[in-house]
C-alpha cells in the first residue's frame, strides 16, 4: 500500500528559541519563526521525504570587539532556509541536510556587519506517532544532526573599506532537535501546529 502525505502550511504556536555560543567569544539568543513544507511517500515499511523550511526573527548579540571591548547588539535581523532529504524504515530515518543563515547586524550598530553561514549535516532520527480517529494525528521526533562541514562568510567590509571579507571553515559540531507536532484536517487542507526546541 502506498501512502503520500503532503504538508504545506505550518503554524508555530510556540516559536523556537535560537541560541548559539562560542565560549569566551560571543553568545546569540533570540526567537525565530517560519514556514515549513514536507512531501512524504510511504509504502510497506519504507519512507521517503523531502522538506523545506524558511525562518526569520531577531537575535541579541553579546560579545566583544577585536580589541577586547565588550559589545552588546539587540534586535539583529536573522533569516535563512533549510533543505532536507530523508529516507527510513519503520520509525527510524536518516538523510542529508543543508542550512543557510544570514545574520545582519550592520543596521543596528556601527560595528555590525553581515555574516552568512552554510552548514551541511546528516540528520539521524526516530519518529513516534499516533493517529486519533480520521482527522487527528500526533507525532514526536528526536533527532541528532551529525555535522559534515560549514562555511562562514563575514562581510567585514560593511564596517570599513579597510577590512577584507573573511571566509572561514567549520569542521566540527552537532545538533540535537526535539519536536512535537499535531495535525488536524480543516477544509480539506492539513494544518500543523509545531513547537520546535533546539
Amino acid at each position: 500500500m502506498k501512502k503520500i502525505l503532503l504538508l504545506a502550511l505550518i503554524i508555530l504556536l510556540l516559536p523556537p528559541v535560537a541560541w548559539a555560543k562560542e565560549p569566551g567569544v560571543m553568545e546569540l539568543t533570540g526567537t525565530m519563526y517560519g514556514i515549513f513544507y514536507s512531501n512524504e511517500t510511504r509504502f510497506d515499511q519504507k519512507m521517503f521525504r523531502y522538506e523545506g523550511r524558511y525562518f526569520f526573527g531577531t537575535v541579541n548579540y553579546d560579545g566583544a570587539l577585536s580589541n577586547g571591548t565588550p559589545i552588546t547588539i539587540d534586535g539583529i535581523s536573522d533569516s535563512g532556509y533549510e533543505l532536507r532529504w530523508l529516507s527510513g524504515r519503520g520509525n527510524v530515518y536518516a538523510g542529508l541536510g543543508y542550512r543557510y543563515l544570514n545574520d545582519n547586524s550592520q543596521l543596528k550598530s556601527v560595528y555590525g556587519y553581515q555574516r552568512e553561514s552554510h552548514y551541511y549535516y546528516f540528520p539521524l532520527g526516530v519518529d513516534f506517532s499516533r493517529q486519533y480517529n480520521n482527522n487527528g494525528f500526533f507525532e514526536a521526533t528526536v533527532e541528532y544532526d551529525l555535522f559534515i562541514t560549514g562555511k562562514q562568510i563575514s562581510h567585514l567590509s560593511d564596517v570599513s573599506a579597510q577590512y577584507n571579507d573573511v571566509t572561514s571553515w567549520q569542521h566540527s559540531g552537532y545538533g540535537l532537535t526535539r519536536f512535537m507536532q499535531g495535525f488536524g484536517e480543516l477544509m480539506s487542507q492539513m494544518l500543523i501546529a509545531q513547537p520546535i526546541l533546539v
